[in-house]
């Protein structure tokens, strides 16, 4: 049986967050850093310059002009947002190998998106300053399962038929083998990566965005943009049942169940503007 979400962890390939992560907060750590530097260490690695590119120019920015350059994306996008961007598109290409007979890897990434998407607009009807924090919690929630899949796959395996043979959720089935569920694997990583505390909140309280004290929003946009996710079978991280609406997330956005049709037909298109444009890494 797996230790702890910590030993996860620590023995897996992806203890460290991305290359291009840690170049990014070096340069933008930078006091005389600007936004060309930015630009020149997402040019390095031309396959992420061309998903940004193409994620500017989508629907989910829906800039009124054509963006060419990545120093205009990073100028117009702003640094800490195309930092964000940068690491929820290149996280796909980290876990490599996850075995693919309890999970189709293409749909997990689907659903991923799907989340960071809804997340960012629940986000932005919260007039969140920075939304592409809400859209890379997204993306991240539910890296955990993968690494189980790729650390614990006997456990794994245990959980996924424990769920079937229950018609229950899998990430109660998780907690019931190993001791602890996906969401306290990736608040794990996203901790060993040295990322704000808010992704850790985010990951670790997605199903109970109740006790998320330090940064409800983005717990509480999370766990929202699951419910979405999951209920419109966005692609799929191996849940089969919809978990219900908190509705303590509800009262952590001061939001009215009113935004939902307008949020669900601006999340429609954006999702699939932003898998059109991550579509190589998803290949």
């Amino acid at each position: 049986m797996a230790q702890s979400p910590e030993s996860l962890v620590r023995n897996s390939t992806v203890s460290s967050p991305p290359d291009v992560y840690a170049k990014l907060m070096e340069v933008i750590n930078h006091p005389r850093s600007g936004a060309n530097d930015v630009a020149k260490v997402l040019a390095s690695d031309p396959g992420l310059a061309a998903r940004l590119l193409r994620i500017v120019n989508s629907a989910f920015f829906g800039f009124p002009r054509r963006i060419e350059t990545m120093g205009q994306a990073v100028t117009l996008v702003g640094t800490g947002q195309i930092r964000d961007l940068a690491l929820a598109t290149s996280v796909i290409r980290a876990f490599d190998g996850v075995p693919d007979d309890m999970i189709d890897v293409r749909d997990f990434w689907s659903y991923s998106l799907a989340t960071g998407v809804v997340a960012r607009l629940f986000g932005a009807r919260t007039q969140a300053d920075n939304v592409e924090r809400f859209f890379l919690a997204g993306v991240l929630h539910s890296v955990g399962r993968l690494l189980i899949l790729l650390k614990a796959p006997t456990e794994a395996r245990a959980a996924f038929e424990k769920a079937r043979e229950r018609t229950g959720f899998l990430h109660e089935a998780e907690r019931e083998v190993l001791g602890f569920d996906q969401a306290a694997v990736g608040a794990a990583l996203v901790e060993a990566w040295n990322l704000p505390p808010a992704f850790g909140e985010a990951v670790r309280f997605q199903y109970q965005p109740q006790r998320a004290c330090s940064y409800p929003h983005e717990a509480a946009a999370v766990h929202l943009a699951t419910v979405v996710a999951t209920g419109l079978e966005w692609g799929s991280a191996g849940e089969t049942l919809v978990l219900g609406f908190e509705s303590a997330a509800w009262d952590a956005l001061g939001l009215d169940l009113e935004v939902l049709p307008g949020l669900l037909d601006d999340a429609e298109r954006q999702y699939q503007a932003a898998v059109q444009a991550v579509s190589g890494a998803l290949a």
